[in-house]
């Protein structure tokens, strides 16, 4: 989900998400590894923020967790990723971590807050 964060005029936009698995992976640390979207074939890194959602200015959590064990992705971007996942027809997330990587089929797909957040914005897929 597309979040602009507004700290006294001074804008920053993010995506912010979260990790979790339906299957009980105990102590296999969810939230570990490199995460990327694949949108149209197009890698794009995201390098989650170590900050608390506070400390970025988050007065409060703008997606509810969808499950206890998840553990939330909060990752600075900037106005043309937005637009390029926008437009994209194919996003998946993925995670590479101890030389395997995985694919994922996005739980809920945010794009459409991406044209409400941004003017000109609009998604095409």
């Amino acid at each position: 989900m597309p979040v602009d964060v507004n700290r006294g005029g001074h804008h920053t936009l993010y995506l912010y998400g979260y990790s979790w698995s339906t299957i009980d992976k105990r102590g296999t640390g969810e939230a570990t590894g490199k995460f990327a979207l694949l949108a149209d074939g197009r890698p794009i890194d995201l390098i989650p923020s170590s900050a608390k959602p506070h400390d970025l200015g988050f007065g409060e959590t703008p997606l509810a967790p969808p499950a206890r064990s998840a553990t939330p992705l909060i990752v600075a971007t900037n106005r043309e990723v937005l637009l390029f996942l926008a437009q994209s027809r194919d996003v998946r997330a993925l995670r590479s971590r101890g030389g395997l990587d995985e694919r994922f089929d996005l739980w809920e797909d945010g794009r459409s807050a991406i044209g409400e957040l941004l003017p000109g914005g609009g998604a095409r897929h």
